[in-house]
């Protein structure tokens, strides 16, 4: 198996009308500086259908990223910096072209498991494992990471973006106690989740 540096942008539910969060692109954003910064590198993205009448988490953030990129629009002129990123993009990082999707993942615990496997089925083993999410999410995803995916203690990092706000931090304070008592989310947040469907 090939051993490439893995850069994961961690999913987040879209807005009401399917686009993008602020929260969301920021994360992108991030990951498209990393990558392009090692070029070497393999990005995945994150996030399932959170909102059943539009596409995926996943999908909506390529379609993002190539707005970011001139394969959207590979004759346009050069006219700024961002222009000439878009023709690098296309023509020398092929930045997309080393963007790999997972749909599936629903919630934080469910990442770990289903990159691992993703990795797996297209033979590539991490030399570094960059998880890029919100500043407030960063201690919780890795404790998912390593719980889940234990050999990778060493080449795990995080990256956060954005200013955390109260509520969020409020938030993630409680899911993480929730996560130490029940660390594979086989009980309790599986009863959370069914009482807010439910309720």
């Amino acid at each position: 198996m090939p051993a490439i540096p893995i850069i994961i942008v961690l999913g987040h539910k879209l807005n009401p009308d399917g686009t993008c969060t602020a929260d969301f692109i920021e994360r992108i954003k991030k990951g498209v500086e990393l990558a392009r910064a090692t070029p070497t590198s393999r990005l995945i993205i994150t996030g399932g259908k959170t909102r059943k009448e539009f596409p995926s988490e996943a999908e909506r953030a390529l379609e993002y990223i190539k707005t970011l990129t001139a394969e959207s629009n590979p004759l346009m002129g050069i006219q700024t910096k961002d222009h000439v990123d878009r023709i690098l993009d296309t023509f020398i990082y092929g930045l997309t072209s080393r963007t790999i999707l997972e749909p599936e993942a629903r919630a934080t615990s469910e990442h770990p498991r289903l990159v691992h496997g993703l990795l797996r089925s297209h033979g590539i083993t991490p030399t570094t494992l960059t998880i890029v999410t919100s500043n407030y999410h960063r201690k919780r995803s890795a404790r998912v990471f390593l719980t889940h995916w234990p050999e990778i203690t060493s080449q795990l990092r995080t990256v956060g973006v954005g200013i955390p706000r109260f509520t969020d931090q409020i938030k993630e304070s409680v899911l993480g106690v929730l996560g130490y008592i029940d660390p594979y989310d086989r009980y309790i947040m599986p009863t959370l989740k069914r009482l807010f469907r439910n309720g």
